[in-house]
């Protein structure tokens, strides 16, 4: 990444480095420190038990119930679902409420 500074008169480029960011600054009390990210949080949605993939469900969209197949359970809780008679491009991934077992 590089950036530049401009100071009356002079500008002045920096050249950072990923490496160079990772590495603690020297020189005393107020040194700053890099922390590493926060590792991802896990789902704070309960998934659907009705999302198996290959299971038969009703999905909710649209202001109605449909039937469907689940697909898979998406790692943020949503399930992908795939509407029975229609298109690929139809599929999509839903709420676990908006996913129930096939009554």
């Amino acid at each position: 990444m590089k950036a530049v500074h401009f100071l009356p008169a002079l500008a002045v480029t920096v050249l950072l480095s990923s490496a160079a960011l990772a590495q603690p600054m020297s020189g005393g009390a107020g040194e700053a420190k890099v922390s590493a990210p926060a590792p991802a949080l896990a789902p704070t949605v309960t998934p659907s038990p009705a999302c198996v993939p290959g299971g038969l469900i009703e999905a909710f969209s649209e202001g109605a119930w449909y039937p469907a197949v689940a697909l898979d359970q998406l790692r943020d809780g949503r399930c992908f679902v795939h509407y029975d008679n229609y298109g690929q491009d139809d599929d999509e991934a839903l709420a676990p409420k908006h996913v129930r077992s096939r009554r």
